[in-house]
């Protein structure tokens, strides 16, 4: 009787949880995330950038590029800033006004962006391979 009992018990508690999560994932806003990838010429290296903006009671915007070698997945761009060179706040009125990015040589990439005057953007000059260098051409 008692193994009965715990095995109603457990199912309960699955079809709670479960209920929770779908309330949850209806009432929480999602972020809009896009993530555009471009392989370098030599097809050694691949550059990624990824937009977050989300709204709700704390609007958020930021955009990345990192660069990594062509091997690793898109979604290391997504999980840490290792291979970043490029992280800056948003305009979240305009997510046409993204960052651009191009591969000028094998080794070189050049980054073109606009400030937001929402918060200086970081940049690093060379990649974390030391190998490939980054241009940053700044519009006004």
């Amino acid at each position: 009787m008692k193994s009965k009992s715990f095995i109603i018990l457990a199912g309960c508690i699955v079809v709670a949880v479960g209920a929770f999560s779908a309330w949850l994932a209806a009432t929480v806003p999602q972020a809009d995330k896009r993530v555009t990838s471009l392989v370098s010429p030599d097809k050694h290296f691949r550059a990624v950038r990824v937009s977050i903006a989300g709204g709700g009671d704390m609007p958020f915007c930021t955009d990345s590029i990192s660069v990594m070698l062509a091997v690793y997945p898109e979604m290391f761009a997504e999980k840490g800033r290792t291979y970043e060179v490029f992280n800056a706040p948003c305009d979240k009125s305009d997510r046409t006004n993204m960052p651009k990015f191009e591969w000028v040589s094998d080794r070189e990439m050049r980054i073109t962006f606009r400030p937001t005057g929402a918060g200086d953007p970081r940049k690093r000059r060379i990649d974390v391979t030391n190998t490939v260098k980054i241009l940053f051409n700044e519009q006004k």
